[in-house]
């Protein structure tokens, strides 16, 4: 399955947890969808990670690391001519991950509002993405 279905699955999900006020899932899922969705794009870019690992002294670290990622893509972006405008909503991406955290760890909920929020968030991802060179 390509990182793209795989993003297309995610959506799919994300609508029916709002239906169902499986509102937990759903923030982990926003998460996931923005994250795959990222790993996708720099792949597609032909990125080079390990390069860019070595780059901010972090050989040991994971490739497409969740403490990465971000960094990740902003340069990735840059390279590929993107402005810097539009770079900068890539901040959300913090509160997505952090939602998710709380979601997958925390003996505490995620609230309609705050899963509301990862939606819109997972959107200011996906137009950047969308709109990227």
């Amino acid at each position: 399955m390509s990182f793209a279905d795989k993003v297309i699955e995610n959506q799919r999900i994300l609508k029916k947890c709002k239906d169902v006020s499986a509102f937990n899932v759903g923030a982990s899922r926003a998460y996931y969808c923005a994250f795959i969705d990222i790993k996708r794009y720099l792949i597609s870019k032909g990125y080079d990670y390990n390069q860019f690992l070595g780059d901010i002294g972090k050989t040991g670290e994971r490739v497409f690391s969740h403490g990465t990622v971000k960094k990740a893509l902003f340069q990735c972006l840059l390279e590929h001519g993107n402005i810097l405008s539009n770079v900068s909503q890539l901040n959300v991406l913090d509160n997505l991950y952090w939602k998710r955290r709380t979601a997958d760890y925390e003996d505490r909920g995620i609230t309609s509002t705050q899963f509301d929020d990862s939606i819109r968030e997972l959107g200011l991802i996906e137009s950047v993405l969308g709109a990227a060179k």
